[in-house]
């Protein structure tokens, strides 16, 4: 019980605006070498984040459980069409959703038995890693910092429509998503159907398919909950 307190300090320190080990430890009085443990071991899970200028600010895995509409994880998906999909397909599915330079896996269904992708909700991902951040970079409105040939990479994946491919740290799993339109052109999220490669691949063109179809239904079903 003593680290539940003393995790929830530091997080209660940052959302109040510490943004340094020291601004924490002097608010929390928590000691050094603890604090260092607890702070290690919450960025390794996506619960904290070191920015870009050294400050420490809330990690992906908590905007992802409140994403920027305010609502819980589970009310800005359709768990019905999820399973549908995973009925159709055979394999895991999962909703993501963009945040910032990273993408969070909002809603997750997976079978129940035999060799499947887990993707817990809540897990964060870098935007070029997986295909669902892919599809998800393709689709920005003004993608920034990229080469000519990334680029164009992401100009091919647009006009397709889907991005397929596995993420950096899992090459025997491979996945298909595309995106989820939350208006004419506004696309934060994407639907994913992921599973081992060796099954994925030759029924590609099948559980594309159903994913565009399925991406539809969750429009429909976030634009009547907007």
């Amino acid at each position: 019980m003593a680290n539940v307190v003393r995790i929830l300090a530091v997080m209660d320190a940052v959302s109040r605006g510490a943004r340094s080990p020291s601004d924490i430890r002097r608010v929390t009085g928590i000691p050094h070498s603890t604090l260092h443990r607890i702070m290690r071991e919450l960025t390794e899970q996506d619960i904290l984040r070191r920015d870009e200028d050294g400050g420490i600010s809330i990690g992906a895995r908590i905007r992802a459980w409140a994403d920027d509409t305010g609502a819980k994880p589970e009310t800005s998906t359709d768990y019905a069409v999820l399973e549908r999909l995973l009925g159709q397909c055979g394999e895991s599915v999962q909703h993501f959703r963009r945040m910032g330079e990273s993408y969070a896996c909002v809603a997750s269904v997976e079978p129940t038995d035999g060799l499947r992708d887990t993707v817990p909700v809540g897990s964060a991902f870098p935007l070029r890693d997986g295909p669902a951040g892919r599809i998800l970079l393709a689709c920005s409105t003004e993608p920034t910092g990229l080469s000519e040939r990334e680029r164009r990479k992401l100009s091919v994946i647009r006009d397709q429509g889907y991005a397929m491919g596995s993420r950096e740290a899992e090459k025997d799993v491979l996945g298909i998503a595309v995106p989820v339109h939350e208006g004419h052109t506004r696309v934060n999220s994407a639907l994913c159907v992921s599973g081992p490669a060796w099954r994925m691949g030759p029924r590609a063109e099948e559980i594309r398919s159903h994913l565009a179809a399925a991406a539809q239904d969750l429009r429909r079903t976030l634009h009547d909950a907007a």
